[in-house]
């Protein structure tokens, strides 16, 4: 860990072609696995309710991570027939996620190379459903569903026996990680000790570099990657993406700040850019 009055740039590209970099400004503490917006004690959160915020945060990160990392082909969702009677108690959330990983270790028998991620969200009557997107999913059978939803058009996993699936074709990563994001919810990640999704583990990670500079413009060597930076703080934005990963178009631009637990106010800018092909 390094520590410094510091702002820090994280700059993620993943497998589909898009990049965000992400400015953590008047930073105090610069970690190595990323920037903690809480303190913890063993046994117990010293703030649970900063322990969930942060918890929704890193979570979101993560899931756009894994879904920008995918060859997304599908997203949809799944629920539970009560009167299939090999399916799980879909009032138990413990019961649904184990069944449905189950299903997904089953589906990877016929398409070795699927990839997926899901979350699970519950009904006003207390039952559990899944929401997920899809990847590599040759092997698994969709049949049309001669139904339009919202102007999509329906499909149905055949593969998907225990209830209901409700499936759309898409090539867009930043659709389905919206569409995904919004179930990640307070109420989630309350349980900090459980998970908050599930994925395959055939997802590639994205590629990370770190840079580093202090107000004074007196840079250090990121400790992720060692690259030298000597970047103009005022003015960076402007060619930095071109200059160290290539031609990449803007595409648009998000700003939040996160009290933490120190003595300080985080301000996250974060900016996301789409590779220009050949």
């Amino acid at each position: 860990m390094q520590s410094s009055d510091s702002n820090t740039t994280i700059v993620k590209q993943y497998e589909d072609g898009t990049l965000k970099a992400v400015t953590l400004k008047n930073v105090t503490t610069v970690q190595i696995k990323g920037v903690r917006l809480c303190n913890t004690e063993k046994g117990g959160a010293v703030d649970r309710e900063r322990s969930i915020a942060n918890s929704v945060y890193r979570t979101k990160c993560r899931f756009y991570d894994i879904v920008h990392s995918m060859n997304v082909e599908w997203f949809g969702s799944l629920t539970f027939n009560p009167d299939y009677k090999f399916g799980p108690d879909r009032y138990n959330k413990e019961a649904v996620a184990t069944y449905t990983k189950n299903q997904f270790k089953k589906f990877r028998v016929r398409a070795p190379d699927l990839q997926y991620i899901f979350v699970l969200e519950q009904h006003k009557d207390g039952a559990w459903h899944i929401h997920c997107v899809l990847g590599n999913i040759k092997g698994l059978s969709f049949e049309d569903a001669n139904l339009k939803l919202y102007g999509r058009q329906v499909y149905h996993l055949i593969d998907w026996v225990a209830g209901f699936s409700d499936f759309s074709k898409t090539e867009d990563s930043q659709r389905c990680a919206n569409y995904m994001l919004k179930y990640v919810t307070k109420d989630l990640c309350k349980d900090l000790s459980s998970h908050r999704f599930y994925a395959s583990r055939n997802i590639p990670k994205p590629v990370k570099t770190v840079f580093t500079y202090d107000d004074k413009q007196n840079f250090f060597e990121s400790p992720l990657t060692c690259l030298p930076v000597t970047l103009d703080p005022d003015n960076y934005m402007d060619g930095f993406i071109e200059d160290y990963f290539g031609l990449y178009q803007f595409r648009h631009e998000k700003k939040t700040e996160i009290e933490s637990s120190f003595d300080f106010n985080l301000e996250i800018q974060t900016n996301y850019y789409k590779k220009v092909e050949d």
